[in-house]
């Protein structure tokens, strides 16, 4: 057997009397030698063959005499770096299934193409080399990364970055995990940090080792937040405002906002994330800063399976035995089956289920408060005496719907069935397993399940609120309801909790420009009217009016969010203002007060929230598209053209018509009333005018057939809500003329094939042709019809919708 020392030196054109380059590779060369010298020393009875290469576009022997002169003399050759000639040199030269690469140094001033890379992994796959050392040497640090060396590193591994020390590490031992703590951690995740990047540096996401080494990594991060929630600050409890801000303001984690200092807690979560997501990352970065602790990467880790989870079994609590004095007075109800960590799991509609997502949900079991099946759980209440003697039945079916049970709840005002009404939770809601959960909140949304019950008899409800609360008030839990390492890690009593979420968190963070997203209520908006119920029950003080202004403020956003589009945001808003009759928007104001909420659309949801936005004032028209009023009159179609008649008389169009019948709103504001009035135009506006008859025809043309009223609306609706960006406000009288319309057509139309109806429309789009068309009135010459069309579009000083266009155009252009 012998023990290979091999120095490879890049030796390609680029490196070619590059001074940088050979003046620090000169130092490489002195290093080696020292290096093999203390391995030769270590393994003196074994036979040793030290060996120089220079490669690039293919691989050769030299002695050391020549590797020096090579760097005296700044000299490369060959067009390419191509580090597969190494590898081929290895595999004719050296028996690896007998010999041991016991060092393997790799000079380089840059990096290699993808098929080369792919070219070396293959043909490393079957060769071990004990320790590798990699020197990249560059000025240009764009010019180097780690992938000539990548396929290279099996076991012992240290990188130099022109010379400097970057990472060294074994991955051919599994890393000793056990020896990082919570008070170690700073200190020991670099060298878990140089572990991971190199053990997966060239691995895929889901084979066995990634997943075996993500595994480890959680049950770390388990282990240390376990002794790092130990450390977890109490919150005193208080009813007074003053004395709660003062003292959240001198907690640990409110103080490390202006005195930065070490948070244990979000190092562990932020650090170990960034390990799991470079595991899992599909297209690695090969450069030396690949992985650092603030890195992000293309593909997050996903979300923690409960696959992966494995809950304790919950310890059986049997039903006490104590003799009360009237246990005919004592209401029981009975909660059957309904398994939660299936429901909210494994039979999510969602694609995949998280253990978060069910984690921060049992953190506020408030949001099942409208869950059907939770609804449907609670069953009928009976006597002690009575449960009693269900309990003593073999098979456990609740009497009223044959559902089966585990136990029901024992209201009793002392805490002698605490544990064991707890129990039938777990049994009864998590399958009889140790699951972490707002035990009060959770019996306060029992309550509010039984109190809609019309069946459940008043008193027995009474005592469940009074029982509930009880649990409220006994609870202890994370001030913010959540444990995620970026929020307070301070425990307090739940009513403090709900108190800091509804209203203490707005009052310290709402304006501030850093940490506004500290405010809870942006998490629990859609709750927090549950939450002020509470509070209210246990005599807290609160700012109502201020606290339901910024809920709503909060919810809006929210809900904005989640709509796609700015025009469909828009419309959301818009709808809060206006009547809407048979989907049409119309011109009459339902909520004058919603108007100001426009302003809403100018906030994003992850930027601070200022309470005053509601104060500023809204221009109306920049949201809105007022439609003209149209007038009652009625149009008459014409059977030859299938138009309305453009001449109403000898002297007169029905552009005058429309002139003189039409009306354009008019916005005030009176006493800070949002107020709509009509008055007369002063110009025919086309794009302010719905043609309900030409829409008609389109509506025919578009689908081929005549259609129904109801897809006339729908027709109109889907082609005129919007107007560019902005929302359409029809007349007030829309329905009406929709109807006039649609019966106009219906009785010129009869028995008439929809082609023929087409064909005869288009004929007549042309005013000159529709005019001679209708036979109403005669003109001598097609000249004397379009000098009567011109005159008649200077009286209603008429604006067509083309010029409209091309107004908006030249004024965007200037």
């Amino acid at each position: 057997m012998v023990n290979y020392y091999i120095y490879a030196k890049d030796y390609s054109g680029s490196t070619n009397g590059v001074n940088y380059y050979h003046e620090n590779g000169l130092t490489t060369l002195e290093q080696f030698k020292s290096d093999v010298n203390q391995l030769n020393s270590a393994f003196a009875d074994e036979e040793s063959r030290i060996v120089y290469l220079h490669w690039g576009n293919r691989c050769e022997v030299v002695n050391e005499t020549e590797a020096l002169e090579a760097y005296m003399e700044r000299i490369g050759r060959g067009s390419d770096t191509l580090p597969e000639t190494i590898i081929g040199w290895v595999k004719r030269n050296v028996n690896t299934n007998e010999d041991k690469i016991k060092l393997m140094y790799i000079i380089t001033d840059g990096r290699i193409d993808r098929s080369s890379f792919n070219r070396c992994l293959a043909l490393n796959e079957d060769i071990h080399y004990d320790k590798v050392v990699f020197h990249a040497l560059s000025k240009d640090l764009r010019c180097i990364d780690l992938t000539v060396t990548a396929s290279f590193i099996k076991s012992k591994c240290t990188i130099y970055r022109n010379n400097v020390l970057f990472d060294e590490t074994d991955i051919s031992k599994e890393f000793d995990y056990d020896k990082i703590t919570a008070d170690n951690f700073a200190t020991e995740k670099e060298s878990l940090k140089s572990y991971i990047k190199f053990k997966f540096l060239t691995s895929w996401k889901n084979n066995a080792k990634s997943l075996l080494e993500i595994e480890k990594l959680k049950k770390l991060k388990n282990r240390l937040n376990s002794v790092s929630d130990s450390l977890t600050e109490t919150f005193p409890d208080t009813m007074d405002q003053n004395t709660f801000l003062r003292e959240f303001k001198n907690t640990n984690w409110y103080k490390s906002f202006s005195n930065p200092s070490y948070d244990l807690k979000v190092d562990i979560e932020k650090s170990i994330t960034t390990l799991i997501n470079y595991i899992v990352s599909e297209n690695k970065s090969y450069g030396f800063d690949a992985l650092k602790f603030e890195t992000t990467f293309s593909k997050k880790v996903p979300e923690e399976q409960i696959e992966d989870v494995n809950f304790t079994a919950e310890q059986e609590i049997e039903f006490p035995d104590i003799i009360l004095a009237d246990e005919k007075g004592i209401p029981v109800i009975l909660c059957t089956v309904l398994n939660l960590l299936e429901k909210l799991i494994f039979q999510t509609p969602e694609s995949t289920a998280s253990f978060s997502k069910f984690k921060a949900m049992m953190e506020c079991p408030l949001f099942l408060l409208e869950d059907p099946d939770l609804n449907e759980s609670l069953g009928y209440f009976y006597t002690l005496t009575v449960y009693k003697q269900l309990l003593e039945q073999h098979t456990k079916l609740e009497p009223r719907t044959r559902r089966p049970f585990h136990g029901g709840l024992v209201l009793v005002d002392t805490d002698d069935f605490d544990r064991y009404n707890d129990y039938i939770l777990s049994a009864t809601y998590f399958n009889f397993k140790k699951v972490k959960y707002n035990i009060g909140l959770f019996y306060f949304v029992l309550w509010k399940i039984s109190e809609k019950k019309q069946w459940m008899d008043e008193n027995v409800v009474a005592q469940f609120k009074k029982y509930a609360l009880r649990r409220v008030s006994t609870t202890k839990c994370k001030i913010g309801l959540s444990s995620l390492p970026l929020d307070p890690q301070v425990n307090s009593s739940l009513p403090a909790a709900l108190w800091y979420c509804v209203e203490m968190s707005t009052l310290l963070f709402k304006d501030d420009p850093e940490r506004y997203s500290h405010e809870r209520l942006r998490m629990f908006y859609g709750v927090a009217h549950v939450m002020i119920e509470i509070l209210l029950h246990l005599n807290y003080k609160l700012d109502l009016d201020t606290i339901n202004k910024r809920k709503d403020l909060i919810r809006h956003v929210m809900i904005l969010k989640k709509i796609p589009s700015q025009k469909d945001k828009g419309l959301y808003m818009v709808e809060k203002i206006f009547k809407k009759v048979n989907g049409f928007l119309v011109s009459e104001i339902a909520n004058s007060a919603n108007v100001k909420k426009l302003n809403y659309l100018k906030l994003k949801h992850n930027e601070m929230l200022p309470d005053d936005i509601i104060t500023e004032e809204v221009n109306l028209e920049e949201y809105v598209y007022f439609l003209h009023h149209p007038g009652d009159a009625v149009m008459s179609i014409c059977e030859k053209t299938f138009r309305p008649f453009f001449m109403i008389d000898q002297n007169e169009s029905f552009y005058m018509k429309l002139y003189k019948d039409t009306k354009q709103i008019v916005v005030n504001n009176i006493k800070g009333e949002t107020v709509l009035t009509y008055r007369p135009i002063n110009q025919l506006k086309f794009s302010k005018i719905l043609s309900f008859y030409n829409l008609y025809l389109y509506c025919v043309k578009d689908n081929n057939k005549f259609p129904t009223l109801e897809e006339y609306r729908e027709y109109i609706l889907k082609k005129k809500t919007f107007k560019d960006d902005l929302v359409t406000i029809f007349p007030g009288n829309v329905c009406s003329k929709i109807d006039e319309a649609f019966v106009n057509y219906e009785n010129v139309t009869k028995d008439m094939k929809v082609e023929d109806f087409v064909t005869i429309s288009k004929k007549y789009v042309n005013r000159i042709n529709r005019i001679k068309g209708e036979a109403k009135v005669n003109f001598e010459s097609d000249s004397e019809i379009n000098k009567f069309i011109t005159e008649e579009e200077h009286r209603v000083n008429l604006i067509k919708v083309q010029q409209e266009k091309k107004k908006r155009k030249r004024f965007c252009t200037d």
